[in-house]
């Protein structure tokens, strides 16, 4: 692992006769202390973890018992008091104006006692005491992100907290596998580490950045760097996975296309006399999916027809860049055709099931297959005046449809998309001598069009 420490050599030349370099720093790097040289005898050579254990020792946020650290020993609520006391005596001394009620009062919920701290715990105490210092410029707010999106194990609904300190502030990063583990113990190896980002947050803070004076004799002092230290290695000791990828709740759920081609027009003779359109609308709430695709082929002169389904799926089975959507839903079709008797309608309803895959391979490209299935329950044919018309019985009747595609970002929230798509319509609603939209048995084409993200 690269080494989190930094040297800064900043001199500034001689002026006005005199012969001592001065070294303009700011009130963060003033007020925070550099990674300790003292020895930690059971802190291994080249351990994730050197550095953090280092920071947290010069800065009293952790503390030696008897030469040693205790690294993976589970971190107790006194402990937290003790730690969350001294990082709000460090921003109160970036602040430099004595004690700060707020932030006291930020802090001041730390449970007391020896038991063990879980993950949820610690999230809730920071997201505190963080945004109390937010509100005073004592920390940085870090670019937005929904990297606590991810976790598949916080529920429907990610506590605030948690999306406090891994999207806003960026002091907490969850596991590789995707969990944030809210119920999890935390070690004093993982508080070291997310302690250090703390501390490097209020490095970064607009009032750390006031610049003082100091002398030196060499000209150079060690200041702590941004780079954040993932604290989920102290459980997992590999890097974590890339937060940035695009995952299948992150897609576009606004698609709009054009299919360029379908059979009923090319078996008729008259290729692209329909105009044909899809659009999908999906919504996730954690990992339930809602969604609606509904397919409109136009044809003024002669037929229409509109046929829409609504999915409600489950988006929990993920693993890397694979993910797998089960749905249930339902089916409507709806239709108008020219008959020589008049204007014909036409109508069914359904129960569907089906599945969506996606692969995410990058950052901006995903690719996505859907197969599913209509159970019709009902079918009805209606003549101009809406009288029912003889119709045989549509029930039982299965529908498939499946697709392939791709969307490509081209931007965060929107993408270009391309796809082959089939749709089927009950054969029953078909006879010899009429083919009107819905009378079609199979339609497939090609699609191309835009998505957005809103």
């Amino acid at each position: 692992m690269a080494k989190l420490s930094l040297t800064l050599s900043l001199a500034l030349g001689a002026v006005l006769c005199t012969t001592q370099a001065a070294l303009a720093v700011t009130y963060g790097e003033a007020v925070l202390k550099p990674a300790s040289d003292v020895r930690v005898a059971d802190l291994p050579a080249g351990h994730w973890a050197t550095n953090a254990t280092q920071v947290v020792l010069a800065n009293d946020i952790l503390t030696l018992d008897d030469g040693t650290f205790q690294g993976d020993r589970l971190l107790t609520a006194a402990e937290l008091e003790h730690a969350m006391g001294t990082l709000a005596s460090t921003a109160e001394a970036i602040a430099a104006k004595g004690s700060n009620a707020k932030l006291r009062a930020a802090i001041g919920n730390v449970a007391t006692g020896d038991g063990p701290i879980t993950r949820l715990k610690l999230a809730q105490t920071l997201a505190s005491f963080l945004d109390a210092c937010a509100s005073q410029e004592l920390v940085a707010i870090a670019a937005a992100s929904q990297d606590a999106s991810r976790f598949k194990d916080v529920g429907a609904s990610v506590p605030p907290a948690v999306t406090t300190v891994v999207d806003k502030y960026k002091v907490m990063t969850g596991y590789p596998d995707n969990t944030f583990r809210p119920d999890g113990d935390v070690s004093r190896y993982q508080l070291a580490a997310i302690a250090f980002n703390v501390l490097n947050t209020m490095r970064m803070a607009p009032l750390a950045q006031r610049p003082v004076v100091a002398q030196t004799n060499g000209g150079t002092t060690t200041i702590i760097v941004q780079q954040p230290t993932p604290e989920s290695q102290a459980v997992l000791p590999v890097e974590p996975v890339a937060t940035g990828r695009l995952n299948f709740r992150e897609r576009a759920p606004l698609h709009l296309s054009w299919q360029a081609v379908n059979t009923s027009n090319v078996s008729s003779g008259t290729p692209f006399a329909a105009v044909p359109i899809e659009g999908m609308v999906t919504i996730y709430n954690g990992p339930l999916m809602l969604q609606n695709v509904t397919d409109a082929r136009v044809n003024v002169a002669t037929s229409n027809s509109v046929d829409s389904e609504f999915r409600m799926g489950y988006a929990g089975l993920k693993s890397g860049m694979v993910q797998l959507i089960p749905y249930v839903g339902a089916h409507v079709g709806l239709g108008t055709s020219a008959q020589t008797i008049g204007i014909q309608y036409d109508s069914y309803v359904g129960a569907s099931y089906g599945a969506i895959f996606s692969v995410t391979p990058n950052d901006v490209l995903e690719f996505h297959a859907t197969l599913g299935q209509t159970q019709l329950m009902s079918a009805g044919r209606f003549n101009s005046a809406f009288q029912p018309q003889a119709y045989p019985n549509a029930l039982g009747s299965a529908l498939t449809n499946y697709g392939l595609g791709a969307d490509f970002y081209i931007a965060r929230n929107i993408c270009l998309t391309l796809g082959a798509n089939t749709w089927q319509n009950p054969a029953s609603l078909a006879t010899g001598n009429q083919t009107n939209a819905l009378g079609v048995i199979d339609t497939m084409g090609l699609n191309l069009g835009v998505g957005s993200r809103f």
